[in-house]
């Protein structure tokens, strides 16, 4: 199982992000923002690997583009995230 997290610096515009996303028929899913990216960071989208290039377009049509993205990858019973997604 693969999805992406959109990090980004505020809180406000992850809340904001899921909404445009729902509103495009994107499912984007709030969640805390793992420690180990950023412990100052509140919440982060995250999306299905499906529907990453989608929302990264919606992203940029509405000026809502996140700081930072991440690949998670499901190894078992634990979570690996990489930074280097674009090369997936």
């Amino acid at each position: 199982m693969r999805w992406f997290l959109l990090m980004f610096y505020q809180s406000r515009d992850a809340l904001k992000m899921v909404d445009i996303l729902k509103e495009n028929g994107i499912e984007g899913v709030l969640m805390p923002t793992p420690e180990v990216i950023n412990p100052d960071c509140g919440f982060s989208v995250r999306v299905s690997e499906e529907q990453v290039k989608d929302a990264m377009r919606i992203c940029q049509k509405e000026q809502c583009e996140p700081h930072e993205i991440y690949l998670m990858k499901q190894m078992g019973l634990k979570w690996i995230i990489e930074d280097d997604w674009e090369n997936e």
